[in-house]
C-alpha cells in the first residue's frame, strides 16, 4: 500500500481492468484454440509440401515454408510464454524479466521477418506473372535461399532495439 491506495504489479507495469480469474480462463481458452489451430494449419502445409517432389523444388513454396515456420515460432512463444503468463501473471512471468523480453525479441523478429516474406512472396507472384520471361532469372533456387536467410536477417535487425531498456516490449498480463 502507499499513500493509502494498494497498489499491484510491478513499478511502470500497467494496471490494466480488474478481471475474474474465470474471466482470464476464457480469453486464454480462446487463444489456446486458435493457437492449436494456426499450429496444426502449418504443420500440415509443412507436411504436405515436403511430401511433394514437385513443390519441393518450386521456389514460391519456399517462401510459403518459410513464412510456416515464422508464424509457427510466434505460435510456440504464446502458448509457452503468453498465454501462461496471461493466465497465472507474475507467478508465471514477471514484467521486467528477463524471460519476458527476451520472448517478445524473438516473437518480434519472427513477426518482421513474416511481414517481409509477406513482401517477397508478392514481388514473387507479381515478377512470375507480369513478367514471366525474367522470373527463373529472379526467383533462381540459389537467389530466393539467399533473399529468406536475408529476410530473416532483416527481420533479426528490425528487432535489435527490443535489447536496450530504453526500448523494450514487455508482456503485460494485465492488458489482453
Amino acid at each position: 500500500e502507499r499513500g493509502g491506495k494498494s497498489v499491484s504489479g510491478p513499478p511502470g507495469a500497467g494496471k490494466g481492468p480488474e478481471r475474474s480469474p474465470g474471466e482470464d480462463v476464457a480469453g486464454v481458452s480462446a487463444w489456446a484454440l486458435l493457437a492449436a489451430y494456426g499450429l496444426a494449419s502449418n504443420i500440415l502445409i509443412l507436411v504436405a509440401v515436403f511430401r511433394n517432389q514437385k513443390l519441393r523444388k518450386s521456389t514460391s513454396y519456399w517462401l510459403i515454408l518459410s513464412l510456416c515456420i515464422c508464424d509457427s515460432a510466434m505460435l510456440l512463444i504464446c502458448v509457452c510464454q503468453l498465454l501462461p503468463a496471461t493466465l497465472f501473471r507474475e507467478a508465471y512471468l514477471r514484467h521486467r524479466s528477463t524471460p519476458n523480453y527476451m520472448g517478445m525479441f524473438v516473437y518480434d523478429a519472427f513477426w518482421y521477418s513474416g511481414v517481409l516474406h509477406l513482401s517477397l512472396m508478392s514481388l514473387n507472384r507479381y515478377v512470375s506473372i507480369c513478367h514471366s520471361s525474367h522470373y527463373y532469372y529472379l526467383f533462381s533456387a540459389k537467389k530466393t535461399a539467399m533473399a529468406i536467410v536475408l529476410v530473416y536477417l532483416a527481420g533479426l535487425v528490425v528487432a535489435l532495439p527490443n535489447l536496450f531498456p530504453c526500448c523494450r516490449l514487455l508482456w503485460d498480463s494485465s492488458f489482453y
